[in-house]
């Protein structure tokens, strides 16, 4: 195949899709890190602290990520539908799956309190 006939990137969509991925990665940070129930006394309407839904939203922006990498730097948006298709249905079925084992492990203690409690660590004498 000729060289000229390939399809290309622009450099716009290279540069505009890495600025995205800094800024979400410094957003994910900022949700996954960030012990946020020490800043309660900062003003603000924004809600931080959304307890096991930090790890949701962290997966969520994660996935957003592995989209732009494929879109953006694998040139997945020149490919045909069905690869894209298959792609985004991929990235479906693994959040289906992280966010019902997080719902699983994280509200387990409202179904049943034996199972939520916390395993304590035995101290050798």
């Amino acid at each position: 195949m000729n060289s000229s006939s390939q399809k290309t990137l622009s450099r716009t969509s290279i540069l505009g899709g890495m600025f995205v991925l800094i800024v979400l990665a410094l957003l994910q940070i900022l949700i996954g890190r960030v012990d946020f129930e020490t800043y309660n006394h900062l003003p603000g309407p924004f809600i931080w602290n959304l307890g096991p839904l930090n790890d949701v939203i962290v997966a969520c922006i994660g996935l957003v990520q592995v989209f732009i990498v494929a879109f953006c730097f694998m040139g997945l948006k020149l490919q045909k539908p069905l690869h894209i298709l298959s792609f985004l249905l991929g990235g479906f079925f693994v959040l289906a799956f992280l966010i019902v084992t997080l719902t699983d492990t994280q509200f387990r203690d409202i179904v049943d309190p034996v199972e939520g409690e916390k395993v304590q660590t035995v101290k050798k004498k």
